[in-house]
C-alpha cells in the first residue's frame, strides 16, 4: 500500500490541518477506510467513530473496532490501522452515534446491542431495506421522541467483479425520499 494513502496517514494528515482550524473543545469523529476490490481487503481507522458491524455471509460477526481519538483533539495523535479481507456476501454496516443513542420512550438507549442483534438478522435482506429497516426500527423504539442527534447509516457488500459494472464506478442508491430531517 502506498503510505501516504494508508488510512492512518490520511487521518494523521487532516488532524494536523482541522486542530489548526476549529476552535477548543471541537472535534469530529470519522471511519477512513481504503478498499482494494482485486484482494477484498478493507484497510480502515477510526478517529473516535463508532465501530463498524461486519456480517460474514456465513453467518458470523466480527467488529472492525479502532481505537484513535477523535480529530481535533490532540495534534500529535496517531491512529492505528487495521486490514480485513472480506468474502462475497460479507456486509459492513456503518453507522453514526446517532443510531445507539435513539433514546426510547423510557429513556433508554437504543444501544450496540440491539443495534448487533437487529443487523445479524440481515444476512440475507436486500441493502436498501436493510437501511430503511433499520431507520424504521429507530423511529419505532423512540416513539414521538425527536431526535436528538443525526443519523447516519451506510452498508457494504461485498460482490463479485461480475457483479459490478465495467467501468468500477460507485451506485449509490437514491433513496432519500425516507430521509428525516434533523433542525437544531
Amino acid at each position: 500500500e502506498d503510505p501516504p494513502f494508508a488510512p492512518a496517514a490520511v487521518l494523521e494528515k487532516m488532524n494536523s490541518r482541522f486542530t489548526a482550524s476549529i476552535l477548543p473543545g471541537n472535534f469530529a469523529t470519522m471511519f477512513l477506510g481504503r478498499w482494494h476490490p482485486d484482494s477484498r481487503e478493507l484497510c480502515w481507522t477510526s478517529a473516535g467513530h463508532e465501530s463498524g458491524i461486519l456480517l460474514k455471509a456465513s453467518g458470523g460477526l466480527d467488529q472492525l473496532r479502532s481505537s484513535g481519538l477523535p480529530l481535533g483533539i490532540d495534534l500529535d495523535a496517531e491512529w492505528e490501522q487495521q486490514t480485513t479481507t472480506l468474502a462475497v456476501g460479507d456486509r459492513l454496516l456503518l453507522y453514526s452515534d446517532g443510531a445507539t443513542e435513539t433514546r426510547g420512550a423510557n429513556g433508554d438507549l437504543f444501544g450496540r446491542e440491539r443495534l448487533v442483534a437487529w443487523y445479524s438478522r440481515q444476512v440475507n435482506s436486500v441493502s436498501d431495506e436493510a437501511l430503511a429497516g433499520l431507520s424504521d426500527t429507530l423511529r419505532e423504539y423512540r416513539g414521538d421522541r425527536p431526535r436528538a442527534d443525526d443519523l447516519t447509516l451506510v452498508e457494504l457488500i461485498c460482490t463479485t467483479k461480475s457483479e459490478v459494472n465495467n467501468d468500477q464506478s460507485v451506485h449509490l442508491s437514491h433513496a432519500t425520499a425516507s430521509l428525516e430531517r434533523l433542525e437544531i
